[in-house]
């Protein structure tokens, strides 16, 4: 699996306190990244 290069960090979700809906969603999005890059 490749590692992206984005990283999520405690202190990233502090400073931007985000919805926890949308964090849910870029969770998700980056692991169906994630997926797609192992099926490719």
């Amino acid at each position: 699996m490749k590692t992206h290069s984005t990283t999520f960090t405690p202190e990233l979700f502090h400073v931007q306190k985000p919805d926890a809906n949308i964090l849910r969603v870029t969770l998700d999005i980056v692991q169906a990244q994630a997926n797609q890059e192992v099926v490719e």
